[in-house]
């Protein structure tokens, strides 16, 4: 019996330690975040990061074209996530969920994909329309 409550009583001590030093590092990190001169040398570490990348210093109009890009891709990911959202939530929309999730996760296959299939259908629709016109002049 003692033996059992010695080992609940480290396993409490081991996760009360284990849960101080999560909390202390949330808030420090809560810290740094909220600290103006972290946001700078965010930026600085990315910068860095991009010259490290592309093997040079980008111009000002470079790196602008870079963030531009960067916002745009992050404004159609967000875009996407709605209609996801929309398409989950919404039984009739269903159908659409693989689409949204592919374009999320596989934005190029899916793309892809998506031309061929929208090829085979244009010409499925220019052979029935084409048999209907035979048909009916016949």
């Amino acid at each position: 019996m003692a033996d059992t409550r010695d080992r609940v009583r480290r396993s409490v001590i081991s996760g009360a330690r284990l849960l101080h030093d999560t909390t202390a590092g949330v808030l420090d990190a809560a810290r740094e975040l909220a600290d103006p001169r972290f946001a700078r040398q965010r930026a600085r570490e990315q910068e860095l990061q991009l010259a490290q990348r592309e093997g040079r210093w980008l111009s000002d109009a470079e790196r602008e074209a870079l963030n531009l890009a960067e916002q745009t891709r992050l404004q159609r990911r967000r875009t996407l996530l709605i209609l996801l959202v929309i398409s989950v939530v919404l039984p009739p929309f269903w159908p659409l969920v693989p689409m949204w999730v592919g374009l999320l996760w596989w934005p190029r296959t899916t793309r892809r994909l998506l031309w061929i299939a929208g090829s085979a259908l244009g010409v499925l629709v220019i052979a029935v329309v084409v048999l209907l016109v035979w048909l009916l002049l016949r």
